[in-house]
């Protein structure tokens, strides 16, 4: 039996199969050491991070392509520091969290787009209703570092 069938950061046991996305103070404050970038894209655009992250820029303009004024790699970012977000800030946070897959997700916080703990909080404050990436969020939380260099959380 999974031992995390009945955790509250999982499963809320009176709402089968919904699941809570941990608190922010669960994921790193740090930004992304430049190891990351270096390592996985060795010739990325310094110019491409960021406000202007490369890989954010890439799923808005592939996944936003219909909507009548696409968002921008600028507006996610400001979106996710925003404490108190519009509807558009809400819409954009949370079709990045469910359009961008996890390389994306993974790669935006190389380039700098936020820290977990940021985008992690945005999502709280757009109520994130996507249980898949919530589980995939979580679980990262249980991360600490990989090959010696630290990940999700402090």
């Amino acid at each position: 039996m999974n031992d995390r069938k009945w955790d509250p950061y999982f499963y809320d046991p009176d709402d089968h199969g919904h699941c809570v996305l941990a608190a922010p103070e669960a994921f790193s404050d740090e930004p992304a050491p430049r190891k990351w970038l270096d390592l996985l894209w060795p010739d990325h655009d310094p110019n491409r991070t960021g406000r202007n992250s490369a890989a954010v820029e890439s799923r808005l303009f592939s996944s936003c392509a219909g909507w009548p004024e696409p968002p921008t790699a600028l507006e996610l970012y400001e979106a996710i520091r925003e404490p108190e977000p519009t509807r558009r800030q809400k819409n954009i946070v949370n079709m990045w969290a469910a359009e961008a897959t996890p390389r994306e997700i993974f790669k935006a916080w190389a380039e700098h787009a936020y820290t977990w703990r940021q985008l992690v909080a945005a999502l709280h404050r757009s109520e994130f209703p996507f249980p898949g990436r919530i589980r995939l969020l979580n679980r990262a939380a249980d991360v600490p570092e990989y090959e010696g260099v630290p990940t999700w959380r402090s």
